[in-house]
């Protein structure tokens, strides 16, 4: 607050604390830690539920080198003909 001439008053009140403020770096950063954790948890469960309920790709376990269906163990001359 400014008084006359560009003077300052000074606040004789201590500074009020805010709920919910996070008081120090390191809370900070343990809470982003944390919530970090908690959400890839959230994503590997929710994957691990698809996987329940649609079945596990066979694609993937079956054709790891990329290969497409029907083509395991197939000379790759057969496959171009």
């Amino acid at each position: 607050m400014k008084i006359g001439a560009g003077r300052v008053k000074k606040s004789t009140r201590s500074p009020t604390r805010r709920c919910g403020t996070v008081t120090t770096p390191l809370v900070a950063d343990v809470l982003f830690i944390l919530i970090t954790v908690a959400f890839f948890a959230i994503c590997v469960a929710y994957v691990r539920w698809c996987d329940r309920i649609i079945g596990v790709d066979e694609w993937s376990s079956e054709h790891a080198d990329g290969a497409p269906p029907g083509t395991v163990g197939v000379a790759p001359e057969e496959v171009a003909a």
